[in-house]
């Protein structure tokens, strides 16, 4: 308390300061925003030293074509397809951003054969871009699909189509980018409105939106220490700042209101010294839960982690400086006297806490790590990527390994052919066997030439029969493929990496935050009673989360697990506020709740506005996390109002000292 009465003066008899430290930390973001990249491939979430990743770069440094982009013909008519994937692959070929196209390969049986299925063909078209930069791949798939759409107005009999990861990549950044940003418009929209009905006021809520949005600007000169860029996960901290951030200025502003009538002065420094105890400790939580993904093991978890958690830690220090002084230059607010005493009702809290815990224990949420569980229903890329599995023994996944000559292929080409999870298999020696012809013979020579490693190497692709986007079809295809080299690599084995290490992540920072939240707590309250009632609500909200989930049918993916810090978060800010503010009111629970429950109610349905709202979008990975976000800030209102207040009567708290 000391350290705030200190700190208060400090902002307000001495303002001078706090524009000149706010100077020096505004102009570096301006320069870090002018040099901050946006990286849009998923290879930019993963650590590139890690093996499996290495080893997957290297393999396209070397050879390319683990992505590519795949186009399918679909029609009754196996001549007009064949027709159509000769113009189509002779387009894809003058392409400057195209650098490679292949449209037949060898059969077993010594023929040159179209890639064709039941009804369909296929063009497998390698971008020169082999780090599936969203960014670089756009303007070539809209030139493809483009063509698409005058072929298709030309030759009704067929449809043509585009599916594979660059197309997925381009599709995600379309669809989040356009979603995200009307979302977040609609959320600030909204956030602004419950401010301004819950203080029946219109300037101070835009002063404290104005904060949040400089909060956004200096947290860029942290993101530009590191990691230097975005990705499209760490893009979300904007959202994630002004959603979280907001509470702060809420509890700040409600609490400037319930000070007693003096000058003007003296309340805005009381309020920063009265309420500085519990912002700090919420925002010390909250940032901690997202510092504590610097260990998950996950790149693009630790990063958003350092961005969320670092601004976090910005926006308390700018609602406790910067909008007090804001707040200095306005007219004075009336005081608004707190209910002297708010109820709610308490037999409500023994069935809400006996329910939570048997609906915690009843079952878990299953983990869909399924990528086509993410993309729109009316995808066409996921249209056209069940078509190829149903029809054919093609796949958008394959796997690559290295052979170094004939026999090597020809050993390798025996082993493949016993394996049951295998559908079909590509290599360039396979023109080697067909050289008796002279034309062949030449095509072999030029495409080995442009297909050969700097080590002599040359690729095998091997297809999956099964669609392994399924994790029971996927299994079974890896360890066959592990089995017979573990130095095989392939996006399916990069996609199952990257579910592991999601995995590992959800546990390391369950732990890990949750050691940072109770060595926090312990700093703060420093009595067992307070520490354990401090943990209630997150601890209750997150174990009834899981198995209301699982009653609803909602699973967890890799997208919608970032929700899990968020609602830990929220649910440690609610009760740490009641806490400090039942110290405040002598231990008079009721009292406590006519002073601070209309905020932690005001504050729950702007954070609730803010990411709610991501569940009405057609993208089923928004939507999910946004659909977990209002389980989760839904659960923790329920358990902060009215569950915590019966354990505060049961376990009383004594007055705070001063």
């Amino acid at each position: 308390m000391r350290f705030w009465q200190r700190w208060a003066a400090g902002v307000v008899d001495h303002p001078g300061r706090v524009w000149f430290w706010l100077v020096v930390m505004v102009l570096p973001a301006f320069w870090g925003l002018s040099r901050l990249e946006v990286k849009t491939s998923n290879f930019d979430l993963v650590d590139p030293g890690d093996p499996e990743v290495a080893r997957l770069l290297a393999f396209n440094r070397d050879f390319g074509g683990i992505n590519p982009i795949v186009w399918v013909v679909s029609g009754s008519d196996p001549k007009l397809r064949h027709e159509l994937v000769d113009q189509l692959a002779h387009f894809a070929r003058q392409h400057t951003l195209v650098k490679g196209v292949v449209e037949r390969w060898p059969n077993d049986r010594g023929q040159v054969d179209f890639l064709d299925g039941d009804g369909l063909s296929l063009v497998l078209v390698q971008p020169r871009d082999q780090k599936v930069q969203a960014s670089l791949l756009k303007p070539l798939i809209a030139d493809l699909e483009a063509w698409n759409q005058s072929q298709m107005r030309q030759f009704s009999a067929v449809n043509l189509g585009l599916t594979g990861i660059p197309v997925y990549a381009v599709a995600d950044q379309t669809s989040i980018q356009t979603e995200v940003s009307q979302v977040s418009v609609w959320s600030l929209i909204g956030v602004l409105i419950l401010f301004m009905l819950g203080f029946h006021r219109f300037f101070h809520p835009l002063l404290a939106v104005g904060v949040l949005c400089l909060v956004v600007l200096v947290s860029v000169g942290w993101t530009a220490i590191w990691p230097g860029y975005l990705t499209h996960v760490s893009g979300t901290f904007a959202s994630i700042l002004i959603g979280l951030g907001v509470d702060f200025s809420i509890h700040f502003i409600h609490r400037l209101e319930q000070m007693p009538q003096a000058d003007w002065r003296e309340r805005v420094k009381q309020t920063i010294a009265v309420s500085g105890p519990a912002l700090a400790t919420g925002a010390l939580t909250s940032a901690a839960v997202f510092l504590s993904l610097l260990g998950s093991g996950f790149q693009g978890f630790s990063e958003l982690g350092w961005i969320a958690g670092g601004g976090l830690l910005i926006c308390l220090i700018a609602t406790t400086t910067v909008l007090p002084l804001l707040l200095l230059r306005t007219r004075p607010l009336p005081q608004v006297s707190p209910q002297t005493e708010w109820t709610l009702p308490g037999y409500f809290a023994w069935p809400l806490l006996v329910g939570g815990l048997l609906l915690g224990a009843w079952r878990n949420p299953g983990f869909d790590s399924n990528y086509l569980s993410l993309q729109p229903q009316q995808s066409s890329a996921v249209f056209w990527e069940k078509q190829l599995v149903e029809h054919s023994d093609w796949n958008t996944q394959f796997m690559g390994f290295r052979v170094n000559d004939l026999q090597a292929w020809l050993t390798l080409k025996q082993k493949l052919r016993n394996q049951a999870s295998v559908g079909r298999v590509l290599c360039p020696l396979q023109w080697v066997e067909l050289q008796s012809d002279p034309l062949i013979a030449s095509l072999a020579q030029s495409l080995l030439a442009t297909m050969r490693s700097p080590q002599g190497d040359y690729p095998v692709f091997v297809f999956p029969r099964a669609n392994v986007w399924n994790a029971a079809d996927q299994t079974p295809f890896l360890e066959d493929m592990q089995a017979i080299d573990a130095q095989t690599t392939g996006m399916p084995l990069l996609g199952k990496v990257m579910v592991d290490k999601t995995h590992t992540a959800l546990r390391r920072t369950a732990i890990w935050g949750s050691l940072a939240i109770l060595l926090v707590l312990i700093l703060d309250f420093r009595k067992v009673r307070l520490i354990l009632l401090a943990c209630l609500v997150p601890a209750l909200t997150l174990w009834t989360l899981k198995g209301l989930m699982a009653v609803l049918g909602l699973s967890f993916n890799p997208l919608n697990v970032m929700a899990v810090p968020l609602i830990l978060g929220i649910a440690v800010d609610d009760g740490v506020h009641l806490l400090h503010r039942t110290q405040q009111e002598g231990g008079r629970v009721a009292s406590a709740l006519g002073g601070t429950g209309r905020s932690i109610v005001l504050t729950s349905l702007t954070t609730l506005c803010a990411f709610g709202m991501l569940a009405l979008t057609a993208n089923p990975g928004l939507a999910s996390f946004g659909l977990i976000l209002v389980l989760g800030v839904g659960l923790a209102l329920v358990f902060s109002l009215l569950v915590l207040p019966v354990m505060m009567k049961l376990f009383p708290i004594r007055r705070l000292a001063p």
